[in-house]
């Protein structure tokens, strides 16, 4: 599901980083069987890994990458998305878990990966499985 919502929205990323652990290698090959050409690299440090190790990975990107994925795990993960969001783009975090199984935060980060917190960073929005199953019944 959330495979089909990322290649239906148009957002293939241009690398992706992948823990790797087994749980988010199958989730990854759901993205993959739609799409056969796909390319990410196995990173054991996203293996539970702390804020400070997600932002410097990120920071590292290469600048000629236009969309990161980063697949995890939690708590990091959330944590993250905590210390990444903007208040003042109008998204409320709800209280409910912010990053459950599946979920994807799209962030749109205008300048370099390498500035990190110092970007302009907005959080766009928060895609749940649920959320997708909820809108494909309505």
């Amino acid at each position: 599901m959330i495979a089909r919502w990322i290649i239906e929205n148009d957002r293939l990323p241009d690398k992706i980083l992948c823990s790797s652990a087994k749980r988010t290698q199958q989730t990854l090959k759901r993205l993959e069987n739609a799409l056969p050409a796909l390319q990410f690299d196995l990173v054991a440090e996203l293996y539970h890994a702390e804020i400070e190790t997600l932002l410097e990975m990120i920071e590292n990107t290469d600048p000629t990458v236009k969309r990161l994925m980063l697949v995890g795990h939690n708590p990091g993960f959330e944590a993250l998305v905590l210390a990444l969001q903007k208040r003042e783009n109008g998204l409320e975090l709800s209280s409910e878990k912010i990053m459950p199984t599946g979920a994807i935060a799209e962030f749109n980060w205008l300048g370099n990966w390498s500035d990190g917190l110092n970007s302009d960073i907005q959080l766009q929005q928060i895609i749940r499985p649920r959320d997708l199953i909820h809108s494909s019944q309505g």
